[in-house]
């Protein structure tokens, strides 16, 4: 199967970083089904996941895609992501991820949002009188 960790140097509109990308990244992308042709899109979809998944931005994929990013560039080895880089806080590259895209890389954040609005207490049955 080869190698299968990568590192890009992401712009976005904002600020710059560098992630790596890793099992947990291709596995998201290929869940998606992007079509084959799709290179430079699936590139662009495991640099936003590695990005979400390690706290680097935190932003809906749609909004990365579509207005944030502005290139995601190959670097030549994993070992020249920077470690240091600023991590961004909820909220500061806009909305919280609404995406209906699944994050099947790192689950609820709190167990208690793994509850469904279809948990609902049982109703009381009405008397008849």
């Amino acid at each position: 199967m080869g190698d299968m960790e990568a590192a890009y140097h992401v712009r976005l509109e904002a600020r710059e970083f560098d992630v790596a990308v890793d099992q947990r990244d291709w596995a998201a992308m290929e869940a998606q089904a992007f079509p084959t042709s799709a290179g430079v899109l699936a590139t662009r979809f495991m640099a936003w996941n590695a990005a979400r998944r390690t706290g680097l931005y935190n932003g809906a994929w749609h909004r990365f895609n579509e207005t944030d990013c502005l290139s995601v560039d190959p670097l030549d080895d994993v070992d020249d992501v920077d470690q240091d880089a600023d991590i961004v806080p909820a909220g500061a590259e806009g909305e919280q991820s609404t995406d209906p895209t699944p994050d099947s890389t790192t689950g609820p954040k709190d167990p208690s949002a793994a509850s469904t609005s279809r948990s609902r207490a049982p109703r009381a049955k009405a008397s008849k009188r």
